[in-house]
């Protein structure tokens, strides 16, 4: 089953004419990254990470696979931003 595309990039000057992308989070993307804004998160191991996918790729997100097999996130500054825009 294909995911589908839930971002919108644009391609859009800034004040200072440097190139700035936007983008359309999902509610569940923005209410992930916003739990992570107090402290990092371990998955159980059932956890799909497939959903949060899409915010590792983009940056917004780091993971850590720990030594259980479990995996640990963590936001980024651009994560900051994005949870808080």
């Amino acid at each position: 089953m294909k995911r589908p595309d839930r971002m919108t990039r644009r391609n859009v000057p800034d004040e200072v004419g440097e190139r700035s992308w936007s983008m359309e989070l999902t509610d569940l993307e923005r209410d992930f990254l916003r739990k992570l804004l107090g402290e990092s998160w371990v998955s159980p191991p059932t956890f799909d990470h497939e959903i949060v996918a899409r915010l590792v790729e983009l940056g917004l997100v780091e993971t850590e696979p720990l030594p259980s097999g479990d995996i640990e996130y963590r936001i980024t500054d651009a994560g900051r931003a994005a949870a808080t825009a």
